[in-house]
């Protein structure tokens, strides 16, 4: 069954003479409107609370600091502590990951936890109301998705290299660790553990130089060494244990897979941004002072390539 298409938004109107807006007014416009387009889409494409495994309940009841919190003070304390009271909202563009951590990593709880949806994905519409009545727990995925979340799980079985860096390994594995410095309780849910470390993500593009870019962006290597000196520390990893992997699968066909071995001097610089970002939670935990980007005068300064030479002069 083919999904429903949606009207074109918004629909020309007739035209009429109007007077000229002040351009307070056209930005008071302008504001309104992206207020509801942005209420629409999340209408339309809000997905559903995720339906969790009760392993993954009972990670999220553990009291203790965890990267998700943690990677917040990259932005600002004030960023971080704000999160901590107010978790983000589940997106459309997290479900392909999501589903395809359950798929892979969770099998025999996927049927209870994501469902095909052949009507418009829109909660205002009825159609899609009773598939919401009728699926209790799942999450809709659209055909395409389902395709999408089929595709790159089979891509992932069939690599040779990934499936053996999951073979051999457990899947969601929860820690608990004590920071000795700061005597902080944190915690992890690692993807996959066995003689090493294995997380899965997903990208539009997993060649090096892309995946190196994304890495950086959203502090994988933080990410990673987070996990990794925390396995270590709680005993779930031998200290002569291999580098973490990171199993990387593009969200679009043919949905290739690359698997990267992370190296310790990636590793080291994500220890040292873990480190420093505890002692910065421990520092505003103990003080009851999250300061936010703006609290103080700062200088501001152009990017690093902004000062680079060109190359050659362009000609005019």
């Amino acid at each position: 069954m083919s999904l429903v298409p949606r009207p074109p938004w918004p629909r020309e109107m007739p035209s009429r003479p109007v007077q000229r807006a002040s351009e307070d007014q056209q930005a008071s416009v302008a504001r309104v409107l992206a207020q509801a387009a942005t209420h629409q889409a999340d209408q339309r494409e809000a997905p559903r609370a995720r339906v969790e495994t009760p392993a993954r309940i009972a990670y999220d009841a553990i009291r203790a600091v965890n990267w998700s919190t943690l990677r917040h003070l990259r932005h600002s304390p004030a960023r971080c502590k704000w999160r901590m009271a107010h978790p983000e909202p589940p997106k459309p563009a997290w479900l392909l990951g999501a589903a395809l951590h359950a798929a892979l990593l969770e099998p025999a709880d996927v049927a209870r936890r994501y469902a095909l949806c052949e009507v418009r994905r829109d909660a205002r519409t009825r159609a899609y109301q009773d598939w919401l009545a009728d699926h209790h727990e799942a999450q809709a995925l659209t055909a395409d998705e389902w395709d999408a979340v089929q595709g790159m799980t089979a891509a992932v079985r069939r690599h040779p290299h990934a499936a053996v860096a999951l073979a051999a390994a457990r899947t969601e594995v929860t820690l608990e660790w004590v920071d000795a410095p700061t005597g902080l309780r944190c915690k992890g849910r690692v993807d996959a553990l066995g003689a090493g470390l294995v997380e899965l993500k997903t990208a539009r593009n997993v060649a090096p130089e892309a995946l190196g870019r994304a890495a950086y962006a959203y502090a994988y290597h933080g990410q990673l060494a987070w996990y990794d000196d925390g396995a270590r520390v709680a005993g779930q990893l031998a200290d002569d244990a291999p580098p973490p992997k990171v199993i990387a699968v593009e969200t679009a066909p043919p949905w290739e897979v690359v698997v990267y071995s992370v190296p310790a001097a990636v590793i080291e610089q994500g220890r040292a941004l873990w480190r420093r970002l505890l002692d910065q939670y421990a520092a505003c935990q103990a003080s009851g002072y999250w300061p936010a980007i703006g609290d103080t005068v700062q200088s501001l300064e152009l990017p690093r390539w902004a000062h680079e030479a060109p190359a050659e002069e362009e000609q005019w």
